[in-house]
């Protein structure tokens, strides 16, 4: 038989958060943002390293108009975490492709309004389920994303800009990460704002 990847476990003390969010579908990156992992490491291994918390993404259901199950995505990053390798893979090529002459970066990333309102639902679920603490721990999508970029960045030879501070004598590359999402479904739910 196959393996299949499981889920890491969360870190001690979110077993609250754990067992209220076992059965959500959330893929294994988004089950470490739950739990409060601030380790980057963690989210840039290839592969989860402990047994299953949380459920596999859910699969489509006839019928279904939810936009997550009609992409078949993790229904809180929308995917932006499951294909975190390939995005930072087409970074790494379009950078290459580009050419630059900077030894230093400016990286900002804007997200999808869908994975914003869906971070606010799950915060609001946590608190009611767990209390405001367990909502506290849940680390940002953004924060994840900037971790899994600023890598490949990394491991490309540039370093990180200190905000605000500039060297004329070096520019910082920009790099610019803008998400979208786009389904019909996301359209109807969104429908509320």
């Amino acid at each position: 038989a196959a393996a299949t990847p499981t889920t890491p476990t969360p870190a001690a003390g979110a077993s609250g958060t754990a067992k209220a969010t076992t059965g959500l579908g959330f893929c294994w990156r988004c089950a470490l943002r739950v739990a409060g992992c601030r380790d980057p490491d963690r989210y840039l291994a290839r592969e989860p390293s402990a047994p299953s918390t949380a459920s596999p993404p859910a699969r489509p259901e006839e019928g279904a108009d939810d936009a997550a199950q009609a992409t078949d995505a993790c229904g809180l990053c929308l995917g932006l975490l499951e294909r975190g390798d390939a995005l930072r893979a087409t970074l790494a090529e379009k950078i290459r492709e580009g050419g630059y002459d900077a030894r230093t970066y400016s990286c900002s990333i804007v997200l999808p309004v869908f994975c914003v309102f869906r971070h606010q639902i799950l915060l609001s679920y946590l608190r009611e389920v767990v209390g405001e603490a367990a909502a506290g721990e849940c680390v940002e999508l953004k924060d994840v994303l900037r971790w899994l970029l600023t890598a490949e960045l990394g491991a490309l030879g540039l370093d990180g800009t200190v905000a605000g501070v500039a060297d004329p004598e070096n520019p910082a590359l920009t790099v610019g990460a803008a998400c979208d999402f786009v389904h019909a479904a996301a359209a109807e739910e969104l429908k509320c704002l």
